[in-house]
């Protein structure tokens, strides 16, 4: 079976959980293109892909669909900025770049991960080796969990019952890659939401994954916009 990468950004870079058949590693790299000297088949990445010109309530439509598919955990799924906020300068900039596309505003959590959004921007702009689709960790828990888990994931609660879905899965392995890297680079929720990323890469690969929307929209460069479970 081919290696497929279920990534998600963290403070040091990027954590990547790979698999490939039945062997599931997790690895560290500092910039996105690194996870292509593997040459893997396909990557999923919890990371916004493609960017509309004007910021529409509740999000693109992939965002709205994604709330819609997690009863009572919409709100782990936020709004990417509007393309033109990507190059303010600062916060209060791309606020009111955001604002000025259609009247929203932009949050602190989306803007800080701003450096994450352009690297992988530039990367699908330059004609990636490998497909690159986008994907929400809690969609795949809910996919394997049969619900969402309405458990916050950085509760005791939650952090178990995402990795007992996780082992169900064949990701028993997870647990015992939580300390393997410094706290202060990748945080123990990074791992185990690139797992959760993981599990759509691999239903993609398989082609049993549903794309949110079913027949989604592109950006002005082409780039398709949907999440995919």
């Amino acid at each position: 079976m081919s290696l497929v990468y279920g990534v998600d950004g963290c403070r040091g870079g990027w954590v990547a959980v790979a698999a490939e058949g039945r062997t599931k590693n997790v690895r560290f790299v500092r910039s996105f293109a690194e996870l292509f000297d593997a040459n893997p088949a396909l990557i999923a990445v919890d990371m916004p892909i493609g960017f509309a010109d004007e910021a529409l309530p509740g999000g693109r439509a992939c965002e709205r669909a994604a709330r819609a598919a997690l009863p009572g955990k919409g709100s782990s799924v936020f709004s990417a900025p509007c393309r033109s906020a990507l190059d303010a300068p600062d916060y209060r900039a791309a606020l009111v770049a955001n604002r000025k596309a259609h009247g929203i505003g932009l949050s602190k959590q989306s803007f800080n991960l701003f450096p994450k959004m352009l690297e992988l921007d530039a990367v699908l702009r330059a004609s990636p080796p490998c497909r690159i689709v986008e994907a929400h960790p809690e969609l795949g828990f809910a996919r394997l969990a049969g619900a969402p888990i309405l458990a916050p994931k950085r509760t005791a609660e939650g952090r178990q019952a995402r990795l007992g879905v996780l082992a169900k899965a064949g990701f028993g392995i997870v647990e015992k890659w939580l300390d393997r890297f410094p706290r202060a680079e990748v945080a123990v929720d990074d791992v185990i939401d690139a797992a959760g990323v993981c599990v759509a890469a691999l239903r993609v690969a398989g082609g049993k994954a549903e794309c949110l929307p079913p027949v989604p929209s592109r950006d002005r460069y082409g780039i398709e916009m949907a999440i995919w479970r």
